[in-house]
């Protein structure tokens, strides 16, 4: 798999992942997938089940209760996690009723958002009080939080790939941008949303362009930036 150029940003930059070579056959392939598996039928996060890095921060500080509750696998947790927060399955979180007793903050690698908060839902039915840290881990990072373990875990979370993302494609907050000199037959026919912004070197229009697009999106909840080429 190829790797993506990462751009640095206020928000989370995710590299979406396929084949670095597509064959003809593949090509072919791409013809057949079912039209509703591609169109894109927009939905939007509720922006009432985030909370931002900052405030997360603000109220540790303050000394105000508060659990974080990393739902990824135990491996990823062992390696990389928030010091003070506690590892618990996302179907398994409604089963340790002792959360109650302070608001609970779920956290994750970023960007895969629907499944924490169709479980939020579900939890606040059922007497929690829950939000979902936007950004996750990343956006933890950057934003001055402390972390434990090896940080080069989160260079893995900045890649996503075609599967998770076709997960979360529906959703307004996810801006797809194709950096690509020219849009291949495969982005255009599973992709036709993408914004296409060729190139990234040097201080141009495509530069400024790509850098307008970003600014536009940053202050909104739940924002995902997947960047992508001819080539993954």
């Amino acid at each position: 798999m190829n790797r993506l150029l990462f751009i640095s940003a206020a928000f989370a930059a995710i590299l979406i992942t396929f084949s670095a070579t597509i064959s003809t056959a593949q090509t072919a392939s791409f013809a057949k997938i079912p039209d509703e598996l591609i169109v894109r039928s927009l939905k939007q996060h509720d922006p009432l089940l985030a909370i931002s890095v900052e405030a997360v921060l603000y109220k540790l500080r303050q000394n105000q209760a508060l659990t974080l509750v990393d739902v990824r696998s135990i491996q990823g947790f062992e390696r990389l996690y928030i010091p003070g927060s506690v590892n618990i399955p996302l179907y398994a979180v409604k089963t340790k009723t002792y959360l109650k007793s302070a608001p609970v903050v779920l956290v994750n690698g970023g960007f895969r958002y629907a499944e924490l908060e169709n479980e939020c839902r579900r939890l606040a039915e059922r007497g929690f009080q829950v939000s979902i840290l936007d950004g996750g881990l990343p956006a933890w990072q950057r934003k001055g939080g402390e972390l434990a373990g090896d940080l080069f875990a989160l260079d893995e979370m900045t890649s996503v790939s075609a599967v998770a993302f076709f997960r979360e494609k529906d959703f307004e907050n996810t801006l797809v941008i194709d950096i690509s000199p020219a849009r291949s037959e495969a982005s255009s026919r599973l992709i036709p949303y993408a914004r296409h912004v060729p190139g990234l070197a040097g201080s141009g229009a495509q530069a400024a362009a790509l850098s307008k697009l970003m600014a536009e999106n940053k202050n909104r909840p739940f924002q995902s930036v997947v960047i992508l080429n001819e080539t993954g």
